[in-house]
């Protein structure tokens, strides 16, 4: 019973919370669930499906599947192998094209079958992860990429109806053209695999850390010989610089008016190319100082995911060998959690508003008689008690704000002399400055909600309301098929989401593309 009830209460908690439970028989199907074909038809053997992977390694093509390897100019971010799946492909099954990956991987860079497969399992979550979010892709990737990428058909669809010509498999490469394992196991990602996967994907995980662990090492070799280098650069330049001068000093004392004015004009020439290297070198220093606070922030990410492999091995050794009182009493302490968070919920309360250690708090300043909230938003100091920001953006309305990658997004107007609109607005999380506005009509008086990085908000279009999914940019990804009635509420379950529709049925919609999944007539 107790169990039963526990079920209950995360089906509808988790959505609201994203927790993490540490139980295999009270976790929900949330997050990166993959949907397989109910009746596979068998048919190809496991070694004929890997062939597949082979095939595409050494000879880029198999049939209906094939591999794009994009490479290009462009700092900063990543070349990637596109594995596609044509529209005759049979795959229907996660395992399979894990399978796929996995082959290919071994064959074209040589990883061991354990770590291949690891990885395997890793793009899959990563692709599933930034499904159709071609923000994202545009934001990591090189144009090389992002010309065979479109809105349709980026990453892996969460279901096998979605594979055949609808998908490509991105994986990034590294500096080294292998692929990155830190950008494949990014903590979102890492996140989804422990709370998805068995055994909190212990294994996975690990191999995954392993290997992101190799990289770090390597980037801070290469870091190291930068800054080797740039300190050699360093002393030619003070070299050059003090023969410069011996040189202008001497020159000063030339008797000869004429040779004077010739070795000016040379020692101008050498002053300038100087001035170019220093400038070079500023550049280079501060383009390896970037390098190595991310590489010092990927090591501490390092660190902290070794830790979590280590502390879930131990709970699952615990768990393993607990007495069935023992796992009433876990199961028993759990409930008690999701109770207080789902109480916290209803008081309308989101970790007490605190992000990133500060805490937001929006304040309605005045009401008209249209409906509209005009808000205040601010960073308070709750020891203290006193308002530390206040945000200069006056134009706060809307009944919520949500926080993304550390800035806050807020539903904003703008007015002129003749209309008045309303758009999604990304305020600073330091400052509260206005510093992005999206360019799609948002209804003024609804939601934001932020889930894994990709912000929800009802559109107005021509006052039809549909749900809208927009990336951290503010840009539109999706938009749901079915128009919904603009004072909806959002509740997420697993890979739904229930609103209200224009007729007042109760609409599901698919997480992945907003398209209709059924409706309920209360």
């Amino acid at each position: 019973m107790l169990r039963n009830v526990l079920l209950a209460a995360l089906c509808f908690a988790a959505p609201l919370f994203s927790l993490t439970v540490d139980e295999e028989e009270v976790k929900t199907k949330s997050g990166v669930k993959f949907i397989n074909n109910p009746q596979q038809a068998g048919g190809d053997s496991v070694s004929a499906i890997q062939g597949i992977g082979t095939s595409l390694a050494s000879q880029g093509k198999f049939g209906s599947y094939s591999v794009i390897h994009a490479t290009g100019a462009g700092d900063d971010k990543f070349d990637a192998d596109i594995i596609v799946i044509g529209k005759d492909a049979r795959v229907d099954h996660i395992k399979n094209v894990r399978r796929i990956i996995a082959a290919y991987l071994q064959q074209r860079y040589s990883y061991s079958a354990e770590d291949a497969k690891s990885l395997a399992v890793f793009i899959t979550y990563y692709n599933g992860f930034y499904r159709k979010n071609l923000g994202y892709f545009k934001e990591h990737y090189k144009s090389a990429v992002l010309k065979h990428l479109s809105a349709s058909n980026a990453g892996l669809d969460l279901s096998y109806k979605g594979w055949p010509g609808k998908s490509r498999i991105v994986i990034p490469l590294s500096d080294d053209a292998k692929p990155d394992a830190g950008k494949i196991g990014e903590k979102d990602v890492m996140d989804k695999v422990r709370k998805d996967e068995k055994d909190k994907g212990v294994k996975d995980r690990e191999n995954i850390t392993k290997l992101q662990d190799k990289e770090v090492k390597k980037k801070e070799e290469r870091l190291e010989k930068k800054k080797e280098e740039l300190t050699k650069r360093r002393d030619d330049i003070s070299k050059k610089e003090q023969r410069l001068n011996e040189e202008k000093k001497k020159n000063a004392e030339n008797p000869d008016p004429n040779d004077k004015a010739k070795k000016d004009e040379e020692l101008k020439k050498k002053e300038d190319e100087l001035a170019k290297e220093k400038d070079n070198l500023k550049k280079d220093e501060e383009k390896t100082a970037k390098e190595e606070k991310k590489v010092a922030e990927k090591k501490n990410e390092v660190a902290e995911n070794k830790k979590s492999v280590q502390d879930d091995k131990a709970a699952n050794a615990t768990r393993k060998n607990e007495t069935a009182a023992q796992k009433e009493a876990r199961l028993d302490s759990k409930e008690q959690e999701l109770k207080k968070r789902e109480e916290a919920q209803k008081n309308n309360r989101k970790e007490d508003g605190v992000f990133g250690g500060k805490m937001y708090y929006l304040r309605v300043r005045d009401y008209s008689t249209d409906g509209k909230y005009r808000n205040d938003f601010y960073i308070i100091d709750p020891k203290e008690r006193k308002v530390k920001v206040k945000s200069p953006f006056a134009g706060i309305v809307g009944k919520k704000y949500d926080v993304v990658d550390k800035d806050v997004v807020v539903i904003g107007e703008k007015r002129s002399a003749t209309t008045t609109s309303h758009y999604l607005v990304k305020l600073d999380g330091e400052t509260l400055v206005d510093k992005q506005y999206g360019s799609d009509e948002i209804f003024w008086r609804g939601f934001v909600e932020v889930r894994e990085n990709e912000i929800y908000a009802i559109l107005n279009k021509n006052g039809t309301f549909y749900l809208g999914k927009f990336d951290k940019e503010l840009k539109l990804l999706q938009r749901s098929e079915v128009a919904l009635h603009e004072d909806t509420f959002f509740s997420f379950h697993e890979d739904t989401i229930y609103v209200n529709g224009a007729d007042r049925k109760i609409e599901v919609l698919n997480r992945s593309d907003l398209k209709s999944a059924g409706n309920i007539v209360p």
